[in-house]
């Protein structure tokens, strides 16, 4: 069975993100940020866009509400978001431990697509 060149091409793409991904990985944690995964990227990208909280980051990202909180979680503990109690949401709503996250970066002005150098 012939081996298409498209999946050729799609498995060179994704060897050669993984090896992108794997140097700056390397190169951040050497600038003292340890633990960034590229799921940290897509999750601040998406609350720049408007998801405030797990259940929203978690339909964003595809993932559970769980995985986005852990993700949350990450964010936090590297300082890059913050969480808070939830606004205006009744005790009793199923959605009230959902509580609402956003980035340092909205915090300070800054946009999702600003460059690092």
């Amino acid at each position: 069975m012939a081996v298409s060149p498209g999946a050729d091409l799609a498995l060179l793409l994704l060897g050669s993100f993984h090896a992108m991904v794997d140097e700056v990985t390397v190169e951040l944690e050497a600038r003292g940020h340890p633990g960034v995964r590229p799921v940290h990227e897509f999750a601040l990208r998406a609350v720049h866009q408007g998801a405030d909280t797990a259940s929203d980051l978690g339909r964003r990202l595809s993932v559970s509400k769980q995985a986005a909180a852990k993700t949350i979680a990450a964010l936090e503990q590297q300082h890059v978001a913050v969480t808070q109690p939830p606004r205006g949401r009744q005790s009793g709503d199923p959605a009230a431990d959902d509580h609402d996250i956003t980035s340092h970066a909205a915090h300070l002005g800054h946009r999702a697509d600003a460059q690092v150098g």
